[in-house]
């Protein structure tokens, strides 16, 4: 079986109607290397002690903002490693926007 040309596939990136016009991640920081970004790659403050329940190795904790009512607690927003707000502030040391 011949071998398919492809080289002159063009491929659209789809965005969905609310991200089409976002920033490129290049011109904003992430999370990861955000100032109030905690890592929950081994629960929080550790896999004994993890009072959420939540581990993975992408997850953390926005801690910007005071910590939201929900399920009759307060905890703080889970999002991505990849993720962004607009409210980012660089870790010390770790290259400001640079991904």
């Amino acid at each position: 079986m011949a071998k398919q040309d492809t080289s002159n596939d063009h491929y659209e990136e789809f965005k969905l109607e609310h991200v089409k016009n976002e920033a490129p991640f290049e011109i904003h920081g992430r999370c990861f290397k955000c100032t109030y970004w905690q890592t929950l790659e081994n629960g929080f403050p550790n896999k004994e002690q993890n009072v959420r329940g939540i581990i993975g190795e992408h997850l953390g904790e926005c801690r910007r903002r005071t910590p939201l009512w929900n399920n009759n607690r307060t905890e703080w927003p889970v999002t991505y490693d990849f993720d962004w707000c607009g409210e980012f502030d660089a870790k010390a040391g770790k290259g400001g926007l640079a991904f």
